[in-house]
């Protein structure tokens, strides 16, 4: 059988797509791939086909009373979008005969002007934050460490400082990892054996994503509490540019104590 990689439409190789297919495997090794004879509808071969593959599993006792977890991964691209996302079901059988489900959803940008518009603002702001680190250096010059350390404006500073050096190298790592998955992916034009990493991906086109996703998902947390702390800031500027915005930070501090009850 001849290998799909070498015929197979992407968004980064400019072949028109003219079939819908679909293909499963059961062992890594061997594959099963239907097309719909007319390239313009959906004629139903791939559903049917993905019907065989439930019939085949359960004649298999895929589930029994020994299965302990079920998970199901689906890993989408949008080329329209240049989103890339994946989904995890899980599902859990304990002993009692339960079924304890959960999920998770994870989502990255997977566009090349993206992602090169991604490289500018991480230099600038990496420019930004360079800055920043002077100024804050000046100030504890002048003001000695006791009197520094005391304004919990500048803990915070140093504590944002160094969230956006974790959020740069993450972003950084996302980068290398993508170009290391694109090189991978690039199966070899003269038909000699390609390598990408696992069985799987090699025999059945199956690549997984998860560490991509994973490093992702730890700078997007990081972000999240770096703009956390400049929203704190932005309230501290406007307090003292607009003192009528005071008031909203003014009745809180008053306030937090029956609050908190």
């Amino acid at each position: 059988m001849r290998d799909y990689r070498l015929t197979e439409a992407k968004v980064d190789n400019d072949r028109p797509p003219r079939y819908y297919c679909a293909r499963y495997t059961t062992n890594g090794y061997h594959y099963v791939q239907k097309c719909n004879p007319d390239p313009h509808r959906n004629s139903g071969v791939t559903r049917q086909m993905m019907l065989d593959l439930l019939d085949f599993l359960k004649k298999g006792h895929w589930i029994d009373k020994q299965t302990r977890l079920v998970s199901i991964t689906l890993q989408v691209r949008s080329n329209n979008g240049g989103m890339r996302s994946v989904t995890r079901f899980m599902f859990e059988l304990t002993q009692m005969a339960a079924v304890l489900p959960s999920f998770d959803m994870e989502a990255m940008v997977d566009d090349p002007e993206s992602s090169s518009k991604m490289r500018v603002y991480m230099l600038m702001a990496l420019g930004l934050t360079a800055y920043f680190i002077m100024l804050e250096v000046v100030e504890f010059a002048q003001s000695g460490l006791s009197e520094y350390l005391s304004n919990v404006w500048n803990v915070l500073d140093w504590a944002n400082f160094l969230l956006f050096f974790q959020v740069f190298a993450n972003l950084i790592e996302v980068d290398i990892l993508a170009n290391r998955d694109r090189e991978r992916l690039i199966w070899p034009t003269d038909g000699t054996p390609g390598d990408c990493g696992s069985v799987i991906c090699n025999q059945f086109g199956f690549f997984d994503i998860w560490e991509i996703m994973h490093t992702a998902r730890t700078a997007k947390l990081f972000m999240s509490v770096c703009v956390c702390i400049q929203l704190l800031k932005i309230i501290k500027f406007t307090n003292v540019l607009i003192p009528k915005m005071s008031l909203m930070t003014s009745v809180l501090s008053k306030g937090k104590v029956r609050l908190r009850g």
